[in-house]
């Protein structure tokens, strides 16, 4: 099988968010390689507007050993319809 490991993260605190406060979180698919994907997240605010974060994380495929490996064709396919920009390793 497959799993998804974090291997980087990169967050940003920009305004503080309250409990009941309704926030949208948007994510994109920034680039993927050969064993790793990078999505950006962006939450903001539906009351003020504002950017409450943002930040970037890295996914890296690894098999059941634990071993970075190839990511799987349907993944590929994907991050190619999204307009992945094919960056290596």
């Amino acid at each position: 099988g497959n799993l998804f490991v974090v291997a980087h993260v990169d967050l940003t605190y920009r305004h503080p968010a309250r409990y009941n406060d309704l926030l949208t979180v948007e994510s994109r698919l920034e680039t993927s390689g050969q064993a790793s994907v990078v999505f950006s997240h962006k939450i903001e605010s539906e009351q003020s507007g504002r950017i409450v974060a943002e930040g970037r994380i890295t996914l890296v495929c690894v098999g059941e050993n634990g071993k970075p490996k190839r990511l799987p064709e349907a993944v590929r396919r994907i991050a190619g319809a999204a307009g992945s920009n094919g960056n290596s390793d």
